[in-house]
């Protein structure tokens, strides 16, 4: 017994070193993959990217983007037309050509010689000087897209389509300052607003004294380079309307730009391009404030010697096109179709407008709601004209019709 005891502490002890080759086993648990943010409950979750500045991005990239679109269709023409004035191959050639080569002298016997000199005596009729065509000095406005159809059917300075009571009263002084007096009546109140405007070929001034008393001034810089246009305008005591506009007319581009004078500024921009009557362009406002992109539009037209079309798009989802079609010398027919992509609906408005013996104009509206408007405006003497409008609905004739006057006097 002894002996078993004393051979047992004599055996060696295990060495737990694993032979060779062989990986020795641990109880240490190995590291695990790094920790993710967010994943622990103590650790805070990172701050979610600003939507703000994201869409401000967004929208700052496409205004860049129209912008870098006008400026290089500009440039294209401007390159195209330089190599067509040093090759030779104007786009306007024959029309030079004209201009460069005048015609023969007709003969001292002929109708057109006897025509001819009585336009050097200074004696020819007033009929008898052709009218410059519109198409010979194109200056493309994104403005004038449609512009005949919106006059046909909306009105402008004369045959306005309005349902109140107007009285414009205007004088000319002897230096060239024009006042007006604007007097409109509604149901039961009557505003007025006096005007004073002076303009020279090289700038104009205009300024507006409403009822509230305040004071709003324009006055725009004309030619400061060949083509380059500058005006500034604001509404005095409101220290946030001022604007800086910025103006250039090529023969066949326009580009303009509206900046509010604020701490955060909106600018409106607007470029068109156009060849031989053809019209393409588009225009943005861009808010600061929000870093985004608040309207656009795109249109392109066309304007012929007898008729105007025009295609626009919004950012109202809304699609318009607008023709204008001169008949007769007094005679013009017009329509205005406007499609909502988002809704899948479709408004028609059509118009006719007729000048009558006397110098009396005419118009008659017309769109898909049944509304008829008329209107009848009538040159009474030099420089004093009369205007009656008028409105039902031919669907619902208990409806209760609009009517409007109006009564302009210029001294």
């Amino acid at each position: 017994m002894m002996k078993s005891r004393m051979l047992l502490c004599r055996l060696p002890r295990q060495n737990n070193t694993a032979p060779s080759g062989r990986r020795a086993m641990s109880t240490e648990v190995p590291p695990g993959p790094p920790k993710q943010p967010g994943i622990s409950p103590e650790e805070p979750l990172p701050e979610p990217p600003n939507v703000f500045a994201t869409v401000g991005a967004m929208g700052a990239g496409a205004l860049g983007a129209v912008f870098i679109a006008a400026v290089g269709v500009w440039g294209v023409f401007k390159i195209s037309f330089w190599v067509a004035s040093e090759t030779g191959r104007s786009l306007n050639a024959e029309k030079q050509a004209a201009v460069a080569a005048p015609a023969a002298p007709p003969a001292a016997g002929s109708p057109d010689g006897a025509a001819a000199a009585q336009r050097q005596a200074g004696t020819a009729p007033a009929g008898d000087v052709k009218a410059a065509s519109p198409l010979e000095a194109w200056r493309p406005a994104f403005s004038s897209l449609g512009t005949n159809a919106k006059d046909l059917l909306y009105g402008s300075k004369v045959g306005k389509f309005q349902y109140d009571k107007v009285l414009n009263l205007s004088s000319r002084t002897a230096d060239g300052v024009e006042f007006t007096v604007n007097a409109v009546a509604t149901d039961n109140r009557l505003d007025m607003v006096l005007k004073g405007a002076y303009a020279t070929d090289k700038y104009s001034v205009l300024a507006a004294l409403g009822q509230s008393g305040k004071l709003s001034v324009a006055t725009s810089v004309k030619e400061l380079a060949p083509g380059l246009t500058v005006g500034v305008s604001g509404t005095v005591p409101d220290t946030d309307s001022g604007k800086l506009s910025v103006e250039y007319a090529h023969a066949h581009a326009t580009i303009k730009s509206i900046v509010s004078l604020t701490a955060a500024p909106k600018v409106d921009f607007a470029a068109t391009t156009g060849v031989e009557g053809v019209t393409l362009g588009g225009e943005a406002s861009y808010d600061t404030s929000k870093s985004a992109i608040t309207k656009w539009s795109l249109g392109v037209g066309y304007t012929a010697i007898d008729y105007q079309v025009a295609l626009l798009l919004s950012d109202k989802n809304a699609a318009t096109a607008l023709i204008a079609h001169k008949v007769t010398a007094d005679t013009t027919l017009g329509a205005e179709v406007v499609r909502d992509l988002a809704n899948g609906t479709t408004t028609f408005a059509t118009g006719l407008s007729k000048q009558l013996d006397g110098g009396a104009m005419t118009k008659l509206k017309l769109n898909n709601s049944g509304i008829v408007s008329v209107l009848y405006e009538q040159e009474l003497k030099a420089r004093t004209r009369m205007t009656i409008s008028g409105q039902f609905s031919a669907l619902n004739l208990e409806q209760k019709p609009r009517f409007g006057f109006g009564y302009d006097i210029k001294y």
